[in-house]
């Protein structure tokens, strides 16, 4: 399969901090992912954290996660991970409506990518709300 044809299953959209692929083909576990989403905005969804110094190494994982699984959609930071000071690593995000796939993930971790786990949206939202709140009460 050529190049060509790989890049040409994703759908890509950028803003200033990320770079975003969703599959063009939707799969039975895309139909999955999206009407969990829709359930409320916690549901089971999450996703699959992986971290690399190498940007371009975290785009080819997360295509390539995407093909092999048939996973909706992944993002990648365009600026280094801002939860650890001082960190030279972006981030991979691959998501998914629930972590069937953990075990495999752990596969993919090597010595220029390692694999964090899943994070559930309900963590990430939990941890956004608690980081607004703390902002409100230094301001006041």
């Amino acid at each position: 399969m050529g190049l060509f044809s790989i890049f040409s299953r994703f759908e890509r959209a950028e803003n200033s901090d990320w770079s975003y692929y969703s599959a063009k083909k939707l799969t039975k576990r895309t139909e999955l992912y999206l009407a969990e989403i829709n359930k409320s905005r916690y549901g089971k969804s999450g996703k699959y954290l992986f971290y690399s110094e190498n940007r371009n190494l975290l785009l080819k994982l997360g295509k390539r996660l995407i093909v092999t699984f048939g996973l909706p959609e992944f993002k990648v930071s365009k600026k280094y991970r801002n939860d650890v000071s001082h960190s030279k690593e972006f981030v991979l995000c691959v998501y998914d409506f629930f972590p069937d796939f953990i075990n495999m993930m752990k596969n993919y971790s090597n010595k220029n990518v390692s694999f964090s786990g899943w994070k559930s949206n309900a963590q990430t939202l939990k941890s956004y709300e608690a980081k607004y709140q703390e902002r409100y009460l230094q301001k006041y």
